[in-house]
């Protein structure tokens, strides 16, 4: 009867040893995910060329960034040096950094007014790019951006 037991916590103890295993590689993935997007510098909102083309200068520039088209999928444990609000909509766009500026405080905020008449109602709440030329709204945010390249390459 003695061996049983013997037999049978040893048995238990092997059974523990391998699920606290597989949980530690289970919490490890997360913590790297996790870790990954923290990274993320660069908060970039929309689905117009203007977005697209900002994304395309991150990853030339070699700029962490995250990418969404619906203020619902944000990582709000992240933290951001900059929220581009790239949308073809003003009163979205106007939701959105309602939203995000109770949320990230310590962050710079821009966006794109769509339609001159909506500038006065963009007032007060964020940098605000208003120009009809798609050229010169990609030029600012990478003037803006390259300042955060030159940041990090003097850091290091």
């Amino acid at each position: 009867m003695d061996w049983l037991l013997i037999v049978l916590m040893f048995i238990a103890a092997i059974a523990g040893f391998i699920v606290m295993g597989r949980l530690q590689k289970f919490t490890n993935a997360i913590d790297e995910e996790q870790i990954k997007s923290q990274e993320a510098s660069v908060l970039i909102i929309g689905e117009t060329p203007v977005a697209y083309k900002t994304m395309s200068f991150c990853k030339e520039a070699d700029i962490a960034y995250d990418s969404t088209q619906s203020i619902g999928d944000i990582k709000h444990f992240q933290s951001y040096r900059f929220i581009f609000i790239l949308s073809s909509d003003d009163v979205n766009n106007l939701l959105v950094i309602k939203l995000l500026n109770e949320y990230y405080s310590d962050c710079t905020i821009f966006t794109i007014c769509n339609d001159k008449t909506n500038t006065s109602f963009f007032s007060n709440t964020c940098y605000l790019i208003y120009n009809d030329n798609e050229e010169e709204i990609l030029l600012i945010i990478k003037q803006m951006l390259n300042g955060v390249v030159k940041n990090d390459k003097q850091k290091t």
